[in-house]
């Protein structure tokens, strides 16, 4: 289905993700050692330093993912080389948030499955914009093994089973 140029392609592809990878781990170290001695007033500016940085790691992520998915689904020649753009297009509202409230659980996925199947955007982009929603204590519930998949239904029904269990809503 595809060439040993492309396996090259991919194989560069792989050690981008690596490096990348490992560029945010050191930077999460970095960030942690800068966060253990700021001031409490420079806290909110490390904090938006913070997610521009995971932002653009989290959109370069996606860019490679998108382009190994589709180097190993083209048939075109050999001499073609796989072409991206992921163009994100504006959604119509802005995207709920989730802190892990079971009473508000119900509301959230309506509004969220609402904006994801009127938006244009891949699995990719709607598992960033999903993982980006939990907040509080629902940011834990996915872990990078789930998001990097990238499968979003698998991802939807981790979170119902977790937030529709009847006997904790009950309680």
């Amino acid at each position: 289905m595809y060439s040993e140029k492309d396996n090259a392609g991919l194989a560069q592809l792989n050690v981008m993700r690596n490096k990348l990878a490992a560029a945010y781990s050191e930077f999460n170290n970095i960030h942690n050692q800068i966060m253990a001695r700021v001031p409490d007033e420079a806290v909110p500016e490390q904090e938006r330093a913070y997610d521009a940085f995971e932002y653009l790691h989290d959109y370069l992520n996606m860019a490679i993912e998108e382009i190994i998915l589709q180097t190993k689904n083209t048939t075109a020649s050999p001499r073609t080389t796989p072409h991206i753009v992921i163009q994100q297009q504006p959604l119509k509202a802005p995207i709920p948030t989730f802190d892990g409230n079971y009473a508000i659980w119900p509301k959230f996925k309506a509004v969220f499955q609402d904006l994801m199947a009127n938006s244009s955007d891949t699995d990719a982009i709607k598992l960033y914009h999903l993982d980006k929603a939990l907040v509080g204590a629902a940011v834990g519930i996915l872990d990078e093994n789930i998001i990097s998949e990238g499968n979003y239904q698998q991802t939807w029904s981790v979170l119902t089973e977790r937030y529709e269990n009847q006997r904790v809503i009950v309680e």
